[in-house]
């Protein structure tokens, strides 16, 4: 009876051990091997070069819906110098606008002059690729992949880009055993970051932290240092009413998907529930590692989901070592079934990895498919009679590509208020979902066009307009054009 067991077993395990085989005799596997054994420098080049590709592919394929503002704040800059008020819409010409991108937004348009959105993509691709990297250069090639699929639907032409590359390069500085003259370095590169993006306050913070943890009185001093290091800016002090503008606007969090709380993708999800179960094994034992970073950071992404490229910046490496340990506790003369499985296991996740890049990375080269194409085309050629009422969604487009006619709202403006206090989102909703209100907007601000996404979240608001009296001259692109009678 035993032997009959046991040729069942072997019969079933036979394709197991055939693929294993056959994996391990692969030349490809062999000579990856003797590439990680010997160059492992070669190796993690090799490595950053796919994480590379498909950052790439990603981010030419993509639009972000504030691209348009971006590249023509950096055009009107470069060619009057920083504005006072703002310059693109009809609502807030009055507000003082304070551009915390300055800086990114410039590059982009001397970027985009010199070979369009091609150039911007490897940039950008080339830039976040930058802050994976920079502390996981060793990490499992199965990690990365890991890594990679949490941070993908974040991935675009996006000065956010300019935050991962700074925490990265700060923790990097920051988390060695012993503290070299690299600080040196932190009011130069801070200096930088905070003439490129407004998430230069995460450097500052991950400065005050290290100083806190490691009790460090130099780290302290170059934390005070810094501070007014980052007056160093065409705003000065005012840099940061911006950014607390938008940190203590709570609201936010349900009014923004970048900001909404718990909702990560399923990568994502995979990326924190791997480094939890490492974490739990291998670090929960001292109560310093429960403050350290990387919870924190965790936190920060279940707030507000757009932080996960935050996050994955600082625990890919820690969820490698966590590997290594697992890997130590393993017996030295494991089965060969069990060595067997586990390679198959690593096998499928690499293949349902590969297959998720496939399907969330395919290159397209209409990514403005599902903007106002048809629209922008037909305002170009029919005046509208007043103002034009656009989709938030819309603002950044239109300000590029329909310049003639500023908007009533774009992606700058979740927390901006009105001289009375009222926040500019908040009047472009309750036009949306109050006729009264839309009549009174309407009539303030002589608005005769309306152009929003054609779905469900304004079906009624379109169909009100249509009941009015308004017509549907143009409905394209995923978009409805709607002008008054």
């Amino acid at each position: 009876m035993q032997a009959k067991s046991r040729s069942k077993v072997n019969r079933l395990l036979r394709p197991i051990r055939s693929l294993s085989s056959s994996f391990r005799s692969n030349p490809l596997v062999t000579y990856l091997r003797h590439l990680a054994i010997n160059h492992p420098n070669l190796l993690s080049l090799v490595k950053a070069l796919i994480v590379f590709i498909i950052f790439f592919i990603v981010c030419f394929g993509r639009f972000d819906p504030d691209f348009g503002w971006h590249l023509m704040s950096g055009n009107y800059f470069r060619a009057h110098g920083i504005p006072a008020h703002d310059i693109f819409t009809y609502t807030a010409h009055n507000f003082r606008w304070i551009d915390h991108e300055w800086g990114n937004d410039v590059l982009m348009s001397y970027l985009y002059q010199v070979h369009g959105y091609l150039i911007l993509a490897l940039f950008f691709a080339g830039l976040w690729t930058l802050g994976l990297m920079i502390n996981a250069w060793r990490a499992r090639f199965v990690i990365l992949l890991i890594a990679v699929a949490a941070m993908l639907p974040y991935i675009i032409i996006r000065p956010t880009a300019w935050d991962v590359v700074g925490l990265a390069i700060f923790f990097r500085i920051l988390s060695a055993k012993k503290l070299g003259k690299a600080i040196l370095w932190l009011p130069l590169l801070l200096l930088i970051w905070v003439n490129l993006h407004g998430g230069f306050i995460i450097g500052l913070a991950v400065l005050l932290y290290f100083a806190i943890i490691r009790k460090s009185k130099p780290l302290l001093l170059m934390f005070l240092l810094c501070i007014p290091v980052t007056f160093i800016n065409p705003y000065g002090i005012r840099l940061y009413v911006e950014i607390f503008r938008t940190l203590t606007d709570w609201s936010l969090h349900h009014e923004t998907g970048g900001m909404s709380m718990f909702n990560l993708s399923y990568p994502a999800w995979a990326l924190v529930v791997l480094w939890c179960a490492g974490f739990w094994l291998f670090a929960k034992k001292k109560l310093v590692n429960w403050i350290g970073l990387s919870p924190l950071l965790l936190a920060g992404s279940l707030v507000a989901t757009r932080n996960i490229p935050l996050f994955a910046v600082v625990a890919t490496s820690e969820l490698n070592y966590y590997c290594t340990q697992a890997k130590d506790l393993l017996p030295k003369q494991l089965p060969k079934l069990a060595k067997n499985v586990l390679r198959i296991i690593v096998i499928v996740i690499i293949g349902l990895l590969i297959a998720f890049f496939l399907y969330r990375a395919h290159p397209t080269t209409n990514r403005e498919a599902n903007y106002p194409v048809a629209a922008v085309a037909y305002l170009k050629t029919h005046q509208c009679n007043g103002n034009l009422f656009n989709d938030f969604n819309y603002g950044g487009y239109l300000i590029w590509q329909l310049p003639e006619y500023p908007v009533f709202i774009d992606g700058r403006m979740p927390s901006w208020r009105n001289a009375e206090g009222v926040k500019y989102l908040d009047i472009y909703s309750n036009v949306i979902q109050n006729s009264t209100t839309r009549k009174n907007i309407f009539r303030q601000y002589d608005i005769a066009c309306a152009l929003f996404e054609n779905n469900a979240v304004f079906k009624e608001f379109i169909g009100q307009l249509k009941a009015a009296g308004w017509k549907t001259p143009i409905t394209a692109n995923g978009s409805v054009l709607l002008v008054s009678p």
